[in-house]
């Protein structure tokens, strides 16, 4: 009897992007501009964020401080350090650069999105990026996580969360560049990890029991959720 095998490592970057993704998810704040700075390590807190509010009336940018600063303190208060801190593009790129090659640098949603290949909805992948287009322009990125799920830095009173895709109007859609492997696999042909091993899982995720450790393997298919490889 054979049991169908899950690889934990991917022949592409889907997997260490969507865990590295998730380290954030909870326990950051949102702050216009940021890519990733640990706001505890600032002298002055509130003057960091004062300083990348540049958009929108005093008022406006005033209360955004203070959404901000109350983020902070409740993940303060909660023992956390460091806390990082984004904005949604900024998020995007934390997560994509110590991978090389994959991100060439620091750009708006705008510019991600133009960057894509573009796709439907229906055909999106786990690694795919999800994006919000207001009528005038592409406004809003996130992480296709598989499942139905984002991972995206949503705003100043939740910092980094992952949420069902059904709830923020996402409606542009698209694949990075070298996400995936360039060359397609060919079901049935055998494949070899070039460096290390992988762990043999009986199901699409670390939450399922090691059964095995292997470098190379039988490559039958892709779960199209997850993109871990059966």
């Amino acid at each position: 009897i054979c049991e169908k095998l899950i690889l934990e490592a991917y022949m592409n970057h889907v997997a260490e992007v969507i865990d590295r993704a998730r380290t954030q998810v909870d326990v950051s704040c949102y702050v216009w501009g940021a890519t990733g700075q640990d706001l505890c390590a600032q002298k002055n807190v509130e003057s960091f964020v004062k300083g990348r509010e540049t958009t929108g009336d005093a008022g406006t940018r005033a209360a955004n401080v203070q959404r901000v600063m109350q983020r902070y303190t409740k993940l303060r208060n909660k023992g956390l350090n460091p806390i990082l801190c984004f904005d949604c593009s900024g998020f995007i790129y934390w997560t994509m650069k110590v991978f090389d090659g994959l991100m060439p640098g620091r750009r708006n949603a705008a510019t991600y999105y133009s960057m894509c290949e573009a796709k439907k909805k229906d055909d999106l992948c786990a690694g795919d990026l999800v994006f919000v287009h207001n009528g005038t322009k592409v406004c809003h990125v996130g992480l296709y996580a598989g499942g139905g799920m984002v991972i995206h830095c949503k705003g100043r009173d939740v910092g980094v969360i992952e949420e069902a895709i059904s709830r923020h109007g996402w409606n542009r859609f698209g694949r990075w560049p070298k996400m995936y492997d360039d060359e397609p696999f060919v079901p049935g042909e055998a494949y070899v990890i070039a460096k290390g091993t992988v762990n043999i899982r009986t199901g699409p995720g670390t939450e399922f029991p090691i059964v095995g450790v292997s470098s190379k393997y039988l490559w039958l298919g892709d779960d199209p959720e997850t993109g871990w490889h059966q």
